[in-house]
C-alpha cells in the first residue's frame, strides 16, 4: 500500500504528500530509510518508479523532497544510468547543484521555426544529456557534444530499420525504390555553433580563459533552471532538414529548381507539411536580403485585390508565399504571371490543398512539386517525427526497438499508410490527410496510453465524419440507391467505417497489453447509431462485410488494395 501511495503521489506531482509518506515511512520502523529506498525504485505496472517519476518532472521540488529524506539519488544514477537520460532539465540544474564534483548538462538541437507564431521553445529538440567535469578542457567537451549530436541522428536513422523489415513489398521495382531511401544527410559538419550557459561559440573556436565546469558554476548564483542547457546550432539548410525531416538533398534539389522557376507550387493532402516546406524554401531562398511576404488565402479574396497585391510583389523582386491557393484561382494568377512586366523578377511558392493538380499543360517558370509520404525519401517521415517526439520528451531517449512504445509508433504509421491507401482505393479523396494530423494530435504522447487516446481522437473526430460524408455523396450515385431491397444510408455508411477502421487499423497492431486497445477497437461501432435491424446488410462479423461488398455497395470497381 505504501509503494501504491508513493507512486500515486510522485505521479500526481503532490509535493507535500510524498514529503509525508516519506517522513512516516522512516518514523514508523527501524529499517525506515532501506524501506524507503525499497519502495521508492520499485517499478509500477508501466515500469516506472517513483525516482523515474521525480527525475522526469518538469520542477525540481519533488528530487528536493526524496534527497532530503536520505534517498541517494546519485548512486541510484550511478546504478541505472538510465534514470540520467529520463531527468528532466530542472533535476539535472538540481543535480548540478547539489553535486560538487560533476554537473550534468542537457543537449538541444535548436531547430528552425515552421511559423513566425510558433513559441521558441517549440523549436528546441532534446537530445541526450552530457557530464560536465571540473578537469574537462572545452575540446573534450565539444567532442561529447558531437557524440551526443551524431549518435542522435543516427538513432533516428536505425529506427527505420525495424520499419523496412515489417513492410510487405509486392514488387522487386518497389523494392529498389524504397532500398534507394536516402538518409537526412546530417553529419558533424552539419553544426555551426554552440550555445552553452548563455555564452556562443563556433565549433572549434573558444573565447573563455575559464574551463566549461568553471564557466557554468560561476554563473550559477545569477543563472535560472535551465541555464546548464548546451543547445546545438545547425548551418540554414541542414536546420531545415533537421525542422522538416526532409533530406538536404531534397532541399538542395528544389532550392536549384527554384533558381530556374518563376513559381513553385507544392499541392498535396491537408496536413501534409506543405505550409512549412515552402516557408522554409523561402526562407533559404531569401538568404535574409530578399523581402517575404505571405498571405493565406483561406479567407476569400477579391480578384482584382489579389492580382493587385501579386503584381506589385513580382515587380518590386520580392519573394511571395500564397498559402491555400484555391484551384479555381490558378489561373488567374498564371495570366498575372504571364504580363511582361511581372516575368524574371520576384518569385511565388504556392500551396494547394490538392491531390491532383489543375487539369492544364505544363507552364514555362511553374514548377508543381506534390509530397508523397508512400515512397523515398519521406516514407519514414512520421516515424522518424514521432521518435523525436518522444525522445525530446525522454531527454533524448528513443524507446528501443522491441519496447511496447516503439511497437506502437511503427504501428501507427502503418495504420496511417494503409489508412491513404484503403481511402485512395475507394476514392473517398476529401477524407485523405497528411501526416500531419497524426503529428499534431501526438504532438505531447510519450507512451502507449496517450498514443492510443490520439488515434482514438483522430478516427472518432476527424476521419469517420469525413468518411461518412463520402459515403453520402457517393450512395446517391450507386445503382442500388432507391431500391426497395437496398439498405438505408446509415447501415452503409457503418459499413465502410467497420470496413476502412478493419482495414487501417487492425493489421499488425501489438498484442500486449491487450487492455490499451479495447476502448479504441469498440468505439468504431458506435457511429452512426442505428446501424442494427436494417435490411439487406449483415452483422460485421459475417464475411460479408469485407472489401470487395463494399466497393460493389457502393457501384465501385473492384479496390485492388496495394499492400
Amino acid at each position: 500500500a505504501g509503494c501504491n501511495f508513493l507512486h500515486a503521489a510522485t505521479k500526481s506531482g503532490e509535493v507535500e504528500c510524498v514529503s509525508v509518506i516519506s517522513h512516516y515511512i522512516l518514523k514508523s520502523t527501524a529499517c525506515g530509510l532501506p524501506l524507503l529506498h525499497l519502495l521508492a525504485t520499485s517499478p509500477d505496472h508501466h515500469g516506472h518508479t517513483p525516482v523515474a517519476l521525480a527525475l522526469a518532472a518538469t520542477s525540481p521540488c519533488m528530487i528536493q523532497v526524496f534527497w532530503q529524506a536520505g534517498i541517494d539519488i546519485k548512486a541510484l544514477i550511478a546504478h541505472n544510468p538510465q534514470l540520467l537520460h529520463a531527468a528532466s532539465s530542472a533535476s539535472l540544474f538540481e543535480l548540478s547543484v547539489q553535486e560538487d564534483e560533476i554537473s550534468y548538462c542537457p543537449v538541444l538541437i535548436k531547430s528552425v521555426p515552421f511559423n513566425a507564431s510558433e513559441e521558441d521553445e517549440a523549436t528546441k529538440w532534446s537530445i541526450g544529456t552530457v557530464a560536465v567535469s571540473p578537469t574537462m578542457q572545452w575540446n573534450e567537451l565539444e567532442m561529447e557534444v558531437l557524440k551526443v549530436v551524431v549518435t542522435h541522428w543516427q538513432d533516428l536513422e536505425n529506427s527505420c530499420v525495424k520499419a523496412e523489415e515489417e513492410v510487405d513489398l509486392n514488387d522487386n521495382s518497389e523494392k529498389d525504390a524504397f532500398m534507394t531511401e536516402e538518409s537526412l544527410g546530417l553529419s558533424e559538419s552539419s553544426v555551426e555553433y554552440y550555445c552553452i550557459f548563455g555564452h556562443y561559440w563556433k565549433k572549434g573556436e573558444v573565447k573563455s580563459s575559464l574551463r566549461p565546469y568553471e564557466l557554468m558554476k560561476n554563473s550559477k548564483e545569477n543563472c535560472f533552471v535551465g541555464d546548464n542547457q548546451i543547445i546545438v546550432h545547425l548551418n540554414p539548410i541542414h536546420a531545415s532538414a533537421y525542422a522538416s525531416l526532409v533530406p538536404v538533398s531534397l532541399l538542395k534539389n528544389y532550392l536549384n529548381l527554384l533558381d530556374q522557376s518563376q513559381c513553385f507550387i507544392v499541392y498535396g493532402a491537408e496536413f501534409s507539411g506543405k505550409k512549412s516546406l515552402v516557408n522554409l524554401l523561402a526562407s533559404l531562398q531569401s538568404g535574409g536580403s530578399i523581402a517575404v511576404q505571405s498571405v493565406n488565402l483561406s479567407e476569400p479574396m477579391a480578384q482584382s485585390k489579389l492580382v493587385t497585391f501579386v503584381e506589385d510583389v513580382l515587380i518590386s523582386e520580392k519573394i511571395l508565399v500564397l498559402q491555400n491557393l484555391p484551384r479555381e484561382s490558378w489561373q488567374l494568377l498564371w495570366g498575372t504571371l504571364k504580363k511582361g512586366n511581372c516575368q524574371k523578377r520576384g518569385k511565388i511558392l504556392a500551396t494547394m490543398n490538392s491531390w491532383r493538380r489543375p487539369s492544364c499543360q505544363l507552364e514555362n517558370d511553374v514548377l508543381w512539386v506534390q509530397l508523397r509520404f508512400d515512397r523515398p525519401p519521406l516514407r519514414h517521415f512520421l516515424l522518424q517525427h514521432q521518435n523525436r517526439q518522444i525522445a525530446s520528451l525522454c531527454a533524448g531517449v528513443i524507446p528501443p526497438d522491441l519496447s511496447f512504445c516503439s511497437q506502437m509508433i511503427r504501428w501507427v504509421c502503418h495504420s496511417q499508410a494503409r489508412l491513404c491507401d484503403t481511402l485512395m482505393s475507394l476514392g473517398f479523396s476529401s477524407a485523405l490527410k497528411g501526416p500531419g494530423l497524426l503529428v499534431r494530435a501526438l504532438a505531447k504522447a510519450s507512451n502507449p496510453t496517450d498514443i492510443i487516446r490520439g488515434m482514438e481522437h483522430i478516427w472518432n473526430k476527424e476521419i469517420a465524419p469525413l468518411i461518412v460524408q463520402e459515403v453520402h455523396s457517393v450512395w446517391k450515385t450507386s445503382p442500388l440507391y432507391g431500391k426497395e431491397q437496398a439498405p438505408n444510408e446509415s447501415r452503409v455508411s457503418t459499413m465502410a467505417l467497420h470496413v476502412i477502421f478493419r482495414r487501417s487499423f487492425l493489421t499488425g497492431r501489438p498484442q500486449p497489453p491487450k487492455h490499451l486497445l479495447v476502448g479504441f477497437q469498440s468505439r468504431v461501432l458506435q457511429h452512426p447509431k442505428d446501424f442494427v435491424n436494417q435490411k439487406t446488410l449483415s452483422s460485421p462479423s459475417s464475411p460479408d462485410w469485407n472489401e470487395d461488398s463494399l466497393a460493389k455497395l457502393l457501384g465501385l470497381p473492384p479496390m485492388g488494395y496495394a499492400s
